[in-house]
């Protein structure tokens, strides 16, 4: 059984794949840079697509909104485009009992959270809603209609897609390169971590990058990856122009904790660490219970809600005898975490992990796991991380002993204060995006050969195989009916 709807997958993405490559053609039409070179003067517009919207506090909802404030106060003209649920059962799924009667409602809770920021609202900034569909089986919203969000004679410079894999894996109609001048895409997301750990054949996993590296050939112009993370390649990849770089920073909320550290306690209750995610076992915890019961000296309060919370909570006590305890999920800047020196974080699931960035902005030190997904935290605060070699209980047991000999927290140097602000990250972004966005022309491809598009050709998958996709995917050999696609 399994074996077989493991086929049928492949057989799915494969088709759509292969439909996707003979339907590519040499780009020869679309929309055009101008020709001025710089970009970055007033009057520019920027149009950023994301797959949430706050209240869902995920980082695909925070980060590109803290992107658009920024770029807004940069001088340009940002348009931030959300997905809008209608359901009011699965809006209460998602954004813990709270549902919105229309977007133009769920627009005023991104509002009220701006300003619990304490953050300006930019005159520069306006947003934008597309029809969205949540699919449960893959834990996401995902388009219905993408680009009709869009008025008429919508004037884009830039266009920015926050997961341009999520974004594109279900698209239709034409691709994005007819209608903008140039496209970034912006990689939030380690999908092959997750397909590996959910018990995905290499196979299956090679067959879903080809059909993804298939679409960003088509949709994107640059692609920036947070991290040089582990990922498969298929034979299209390396097509699009690649960037590595940290374009995310954190809430200047965490920053002032920092600056404020000096003379607190190192430990809550005699705990000096912890860790905090939502209670899903990808996000860290199994990891974090293998090093529990490895080191005894590692004691830990984890904070965290989720589907899986009481399978965690059941299995640490089980399994460190009380050295880990669980705790619902707070806010990483609640004063009630602010006393623990050490945040201990093994996760390999995140590009980049905001929460190693918050603990660092509040001054503490961080024990995580030597990857790559870690390195812009390994190469710039050598004195604030300590890193480990996975699965290694001695190279554990040294990093964490050495951070927890430091003590207290304490306020970062003032340079490595500035790489973790969101200034700093939108000059990151700016320096990878301007130089080629001013160019005038769509960029050759790295290989030499003519662009491809699929320009007119519908692509991407119908409602018929995306059930079939997300079923096979998240759902192989376990007999599990997953609810129908919404139409």
């Amino acid at each position: 059984m399994f074996s077989s709807r493991i086929a049928s997958f492949g057989t799915v993405i494969f088709t759509c794949s292969c439909h996707a490559l003979m339907m590519q053609q040499p780009f020869t039409g679309g929309a055009k840079n101008d020709g001025k070179s710089d970009l970055s003067g007033h009057d520019r517009s920027v149009t950023i697509y994301t797959t949430a919207a706050i209240p869902w506090l995920t980082g695909t909802a925070v980060n590109p909104l803290m992107r658009a404030l920024h770029l807004a106060q940069n001088g340009f003209n940002v348009h931030l485009v959300l997905p809008w649920l209608a359901d009011a059962g699965q809006q209460r799924e998602l954004f813990g009992n709270t549902s919105f009667a229309d977007s133009k409602e769920q627009e005023g809770a991104v509002l009220r959270w701006i300003a619990s920021q304490d953050l300006p609202l930019p005159e520069r900034l306006s947003f934008l809603w597309y029809d969205a569909a949540y699919i449960s089986a893959a834990g996401g919203l995902y388009p219905r209609s993408l680009l009709e969000a869009l008025p008429e004679n919508h004037s884009v410079d830039i266009f920015i897609a926050e997961e341009p894999e999520h974004l594109s894996t279900f698209q239709t109609g034409p691709c994005w390169k007819s209608r903008f001048p140039y496209i970034v895409g912006i990689v939030h997301t380690n999908y092959d971590y997750y397909m590996e750990h959910g018990g995905l054949p290499m196979q299956a996993r090679k067959t879903q990058h080809l059909f993804w590296e298939t679409q960003l050939c088509s949709n994107v112009d640059l692609l920036i990856r947070l991290s040089n993370f582990d990922a498969l390649h298929s034979p299209v990849a390396g097509l699009v122009p690649l960037e590595i770089g940290n374009i995310n920073g954190v809430s200047q909320r965490f920053l002032s904790i920092g600056e404020g550290s000096l003379g607190q306690a190192s430990t809550v209750n005699g705990v000096a660490a912890y860790f905090i995610g939502k209670a899903l076992w990808d996000k860290g915890y199994e990891a974090l219970l293998a090093l529990s019961e490895r080191d005894p000296a590692l004691h830990i309060d984890a904070y965290g809600s989720g589907a899986d919370a009481e399978a965690i909570e059941h299995a640490a006590a089980l399994r460190t005898h009380g050295r880990m305890a669980h705790h619902p999920g707070v806010s990483h800047h609640d004063p009630m975490l602010q006393n623990y020196s050490v945040l201990v974080n093994p996760s390999r699931s995140d590009v980049l992990c905001t929460v190693t960035m918050e603990a660092l902005a509040m001054g503490k030190r961080a024990v995580i796991v030597r990857d790559p997904s870690n390195d812009f935290f390994i190469d710039n605060f050598p004195d604030r991380v300590f890193a480990y070699d996975d699965e290694d209980g001695d190279s554990f047991a040294a990093a964490y002993a050495a951070a927890v000999a430091l003590g207290p927290a304490r306020p970062l140097p003032a340079e490595e204060a500035e790489l973790l602000t969101w200034e700093a990250a939108t000059a990151r972004l700016l320096g990878l995006v301007l130089p080629a966005a001013g160019a005038g022309a769509r960029p050759p491809r790295p290989d030499g050969k003519p662009d491809l598009s699929y320009c007119e050709e519908p692509q991407g998958m119908t409602v018929g195989q995306v059930h079939a996709w997300q079923e096979l995917l998240w759902a192989a050999g376990n007999g599990e009916r997953l609810p129908e696609v919404a139409q």
